[in-house]
């Protein structure tokens, strides 16, 4: 039995403690979501306030677009949507609104959204990751609330403000379009899990959305959840995968060195007209010439020129030689064919023949062979 090496051994137990230790320690993180993600637990997430438009209010989530028609006093609301890229998107959305339903959008900033004005406003400027606590006003009360976003709408004559801050500035308005209207605002951070029982901004939520109206509530699928975010590689799989991965590689190397596999360059092999014609042939005489085996040397050049022959012409091995060198005759420069047969068969018949009748003999074999090869 094959000892196994213990280089190989120490490794290989080394991998398998890794693979233990981090299957055995390894802590999945948390999931991670979105900022407004309808189904998000975390503190960034509206699930709270999505729960709670459930139950309270039978609201429900749509995963398509409003077809003019088929919607038809409804409630929709859509937290925090990326801007739409193609405009029957917004037509629809438009279409929808026209036909006497309620879009409530919350975004921070929704400029150029439905066509909306927003602005920037300075006086907002706060210590990055600070937010305080301010009073904005609503139907003329005050309310206590974090503002997060820095920008404001601006109103148009018709629109009616529903929130705005101490200098006046909108936060947010409703529109009238068509028959039905729609209403933005640009605090979405006022609904979020941590924040909506905070300060008044359950209260505010009550201004802004119009829950004593009946109606069927729908939660639009283009909300901040349902935007597909793209995730980092190295994040597709949990740790403990790459780490399996790893390790799976490191024993596949040491299997195959243990095996005897080297790694190193890839060298071309050469043409096989190359390896087993003339180099092979001044090898062999090579080392018939140091070796003094003179004879076998020329019993070899032979037989293989009598293969060539065979396989070149049909001519079979059991042929005399002066049969053979007539069959050949016309392409070969020797034109004495029987000479050379002849003396071809006395030198079957020596035992040994010495080093000038070896290098004369392989010289003529070489420029009969080099001519049948050639025909």
């Amino acid at each position: 039995m094959r000892r196994i090496n213990p280089a190989v051994l120490y490794p290989l137990f080394l991998v398998i403690v890794l693979v233990l230790v981090t299957i055995f320690t390894y802590k999945e993180e948390a999931k991670q979501y979105p900022p407004f993600a309808m189904d998000s637990p975390s503190p960034t997430g509206t699930k709270a306030i999505v729960t709670y438009l459930q139950e309270n209010l039978d609201a429900k989530i749509d995963e398509e677009l409003p077809s003019e028609g088929n919607n038809l006093n409804q409630i929709r609301v859509l937290i925090d949507p990326a801007l739409f890229s193609k405009i029957e998107v917004e037509e629809a959305y438009l279409d929808f609104i026209e036909s006497g339903n309620t879009l409530v959008v919350l975004k921070e900033n929704p400029d150029e959204l439905f066509d909306i004005q927003s602005e920037y406003s300075f006086q907002t400027l706060t210590v990055v990751g600070e937010a305080e606590e301010t009073t904005v006003f609503a139907d003329n009360e005050p309310f206590q609330a974090t503002i997060f976003s820095n920008f404001r709408i601006t109103p148009s004559p018709d629109d009616t403000v529903l929130v705005e801050d101490e200098s006046g500035d909108a936060i947010a308005i409703e529109r009238n379009i068509g028959d039905g209207k729609l209403i933005v605002s640009t605090e979405p951070g006022w609904i979020t899990n941590h924040f909506i029982l905070s300060s008044n901004h359950l209260e505010l939520f009550q201004e802004i959305a119009p829950l004593d109206e009946d109606g069927e509530w729908v939660l639009d699928s283009l909300s901040a959840d349902h935007v597909s975010a793209s995730i980092p590689i190295y994040e597709v799989y949990h740790g403990w995968v790459y780490i399996i991965i790893f390790c799976g590689a490191v024993l596949t190397l040491l299997f195959l060195w243990y095996q005897g596999k080297r790694f190193g360059p890839v060298h071309v092999r050469r043409e096989d007209i190359v390896r087993y014609s003339n180099e092979r042939i001044k090898a062999i005489s090579i080392w018939h010439v140091k070796g003094k085996h003179y004879k076998e040397a020329i019993d070899k050049q032979l037989d293989y020129l009598k293969e060539i022959i065979r396989a070149r012409f049909g001519v079979p091995l059991h042929h005399s030689w002066q049969d053979r060198l007539q069959h050949i005759q016309k392409f070969l420069t020797i034109k004495n064919i029987d000479e050379l047969s002849h003396q071809i068969s006395e030198l079957e018949q020596k035992d040994a023949v010495n080093k000038q009748e070896f290098l004369a003999w392989s010289k003529w074999l070489d420029e009969i062979r080099e001519e049948v090869e050639q025909k």
